[in-house]
């Protein structure tokens, strides 16, 4: 007798908050600046990237003379990493950790098993994306709300995804 339960595969959902710490030596801000993700299936990569279009002038302000001049539009300042991560298909979101200074990081990726709709072809590719923007999303206001006393006034924020079977 067939079964009506369909077998649905699972993938692994990464998920890395990328901030700002203005000093590393007093008690000042993290200035949070956006989230990259990654679910990886034996047939299915997909990666995205949610930030913040720009800082404030304030926080601006805090940041150090290295990163004053990128950083201040978070999102342009990322996207190269995740273009070589998309480009570089063997490697992970845990080859971001400590690439650049202590005070701008990506933070050791948070792993956890997602449900797929189908292991293979334009279903599963589109399953992915899916969980994967539903996560990334979730994360990255759950990390404005935990160190922004107000995230509704950051401005606007920019996403971008890449799907690579």
């Amino acid at each position: 007798m067939a079964s009506n339960v369909a077998d649905f595969p699972f993938g692994r959902l990464h998920l890395s908050r990328i901030t700002y710490i203005c000093d590393l030596q007093k008690n000042y801000p993290i200035i949070p600046l956006g989230v990259i993700a990654e679910i990886r299936a034996p047939n299915v990569r997909v990666l995205g990237l949610i930030a913040r279009a720009r800082l404030s002038d304030d926080e601006t302000k805090l940041v150090g003379s290295l990163y004053k001049s990128g950083i201040a539009t978070p999102f342009d300042f990322i996207k190269s990493d995740f273009e070589w991560l998309a480009e570089e298909r063997e490697r992970s979101l845990k080859d971001l950790v400590g690439s650049r200074s202590q005070s701008f990081s990506f933070a050791v990726p948070q792993e956890q098993s997602v449900r797929l709709l189908a292991s293979k072809g334009p279903v599963a590719k589109e399953s992915a994306c899916d969980e994967l923007r539903k996560w990334r999303d979730k994360e990255f206001w759950a990390m404005l709300a935990e160190l922004r006393p107000d995230p509704s006034n950051v401005d606007r924020v920019r996403e971008i995804s890449d799907l690579a079977a």
